[in-house]
């Protein structure tokens, strides 16, 4: 009995020592974020359906972004740029989620600051369905990106290239 008591005061000062972020990201770490309500997906010319664009990777990167924000244009060129570097599997992509509502507006503007392949998804989301249906992740982990799995379930918080701990971790989870 004097064991449990212990081991719980344990756990309980060492839960307690987190941070508000590091709690905040442990409480969301495999809670489904909720993305079915979305129908397409835009990827360069084409618009596919969002059931089968989700049947072809077991692993997805959500960026959340907002249309006519300058920032989200250049976060936008940055995961196109440095997500490749650090190697991805075949099973894995991007997906970025625009509060906005026109797709080639968007391509526009950041093609106008930078010329880049826009070699990942983009589902367009003027009515803030994204952030209405996930009420449970605070947005500032929305805004950092997710990594989810095949089950739509959130499995890392942030870029994969952001630090080599991050690469590690990003690396291991999409090898398993």
């Amino acid at each position: 009995m004097r064991y449990i008591v212990l081991t719980c005061l344990i756990v309980i000062v060492c839960v307690s020592c987190l941070s508000k972020r590091e709690r905040e990201i442990r409480d969301v770490l495999m809670q489904p974020l909720h993305l079915k309500m979305f129908k397409n997906v835009y990827h360069k010319d084409t618009i596919l359906n969002f059931e089968d664009f989700r049947q072809q990777y077991k692993y997805i990167s959500i960026v959340y972004l907002l249309n006519g924000c300058e920032s989200c244009y250049e976060e936008f060129i940055d995961w196109q740029n440095n997500i490749e570097v650090i190697g991805t599997p075949k099973n894995y992509t991007v997906l970025f989620i625009v509060r906005g509502d026109n797709y080639e507006s968007l391509i526009s503007k950041i093609q106008e600051i930078e010329q880049v392949e826009n070699k990942y998804y983009v589902i367009m989301d003027p009515d803030y369905k994204y952030i209405v249906k996930n009420m449970n992740v605070p947005k500032w982990i929305m805004d950092a990106s997710l990594l989810i799995d095949n089950e739509n379930r959130i499995i890392m918080v942030g870029k994969p290239w952001s630090n080599e701990s991050m690469k590690g971790i990003f690396r291991k989870l999409l090898q398993e």
